[in-house]
């Protein structure tokens, strides 16, 4: 199971809390790898790149957006 990250390592990669990665995978937005006899979840890093990439990637900011939210 060395290429599996647990709940925690998984949350920590993605700059999100626990109960926020537990929500995401309840809502069927991520799958985990595995999930163990004692039910805990594990998932694959390549998988959580993916999802960081695609569902976690801030919108771009529009024209009429004040400047100060443009600059950031």
């Amino acid at each position: 199971m060395g290429d599996l990250l647990t709940t925690g390592q998984a949350a920590a990669l993605l700059g999100v809390s626990k109960p926020t990665l537990v929500r995401a995978v309840q809502r069927g937005l991520l799958r985990p790898a595995l999930v163990t006899p004692g039910l805990h979840r594990r998932f694959r890093r390549e998988d959580l790149v993916a999802f960081r990439a695609t569902q976690l990637a801030h919108p771009p900011i529009a024209e009429s957006e004040p400047a100060a939210l443009r600059a950031s």
